[in-house]
């Protein structure tokens, strides 16, 4: 049997990591702790889990060094808080008997009453089966790799600090590694659950879409946010991220709409940065 390891990136996770732990039970698993001040690495060991320490935050460093911890030749990153459905190791790792690379469904968890950051989650994050057969790239929250392919494409780019999975899968697509879809692995994460954190992820986002795209031109596809219809027209904030407002009661696509909007300020201003970065680069 081949040996496979999983690798989780943590930063000051110690109380969010134990449900992914508990769903990897006799699994070979690797906690890159990074940046962290908490008793992540602790947590980890107690669930049987690798401990390795990096002091600085970078989860794509994180995962390079998790990955050369690792025992496995086949490699499964997913992130803290992600639950993987029973068999998802089983599973995932059959899927790289067909290609080097394979992606699986990512769920979105919300709470029995979702806040209405949760409900904008489920409403459109983690387009996986899409993202993998039309874009070519997998959220890196349920992505497999053989080792031999992340060896060859030089792992994750450090320098980024969102957007490392798809910069991985076009690096990878570029040396002629191709990746599947891996319907039956899938695993659930959580929803935000403040705005706060949507915007967050929004202006990282932003940022990280416009480093790639010229990093990459044609293959990550249109910026939307260097348009900024986006910031007042709710209806066109939804439909860049692919949700069609007319699928919605109008109660919600109000509410919808206006978390878009804010999701939309965010990318944009993430993308002028990006570009503000880059001249004085």
């Amino acid at each position: 049997m081949i040996p496979v390891s999983v690798v989780i990136p943590a930063r000051n996770a110690a109380r969010e990591i134990a449900p992914t732990l508990g769903a990897l039970a006799g699994v070979d698993v690797v906690v890159a702790v990074n940046g962290s001040s908490d008793s992540t690495a602790e947590v980890a060991r107690t669930y049987g889990a690798t401990a390795v320490v990096l002091e600085r935050p970078s989860r794509p460093a994180a995962r390079n060094l998790g990955a050369a911890a690792a025992a496995g030749e086949r490699l499964l990153f997913t992130d803290v808080g992600c639950v993987p459905e029973p068999g998802w190791v089983e599973r995932l790792s059959a899927c790289l008997e067909e290609a080097p690379l394979a992606g699986g469904p990512v769920r979105v968890r919300t709470r029995t009453k979702p806040g209405v950051a949760e409900r904008f989650d489920a409403l459109w994050r983690f387009q996986q089966e899409r993202a993998v057969r039309e874009g070519g790239w997998s959220a890196v929250a349920n992505l497999g790799i053989t080792r031999d392919a992340f060896e060859r494409i030089g792992g994750f780019d450090e320098r980024l600090t969102a957007g490392d999975d798809v910069d991985l899968c076009i690096r990878a697509r570029r040396l002629d590694f191709t990746i599947g879809w891996c319907a039956a692995a899938a695993v659930a994460h959580p929803a935000s659950r403040t705005l706060g954190e949507v915007c967050r992820r929004a202006v990282r986002q932003g940022s990280s879409s416009t480093t790639l795209a010229r990093r990459f031109d044609a293959e990550v596809g249109r910026l939307h946010w260097h348009h900024p219809g986006g910031i007042v027209r709710g209806g066109a904030a939804l439909r860049a991220l692919g949700v069609d407002p007319g699928s919605l009661d109008p109660a919600e696509r109000r509410r919808m709409a206006m978390v878009a909007r804010l999701d939309y300020a965010g990318r944009f201003a993430g993308s002028l940065w990006a570009d503000v970065v880059r001249r004085s680069g």
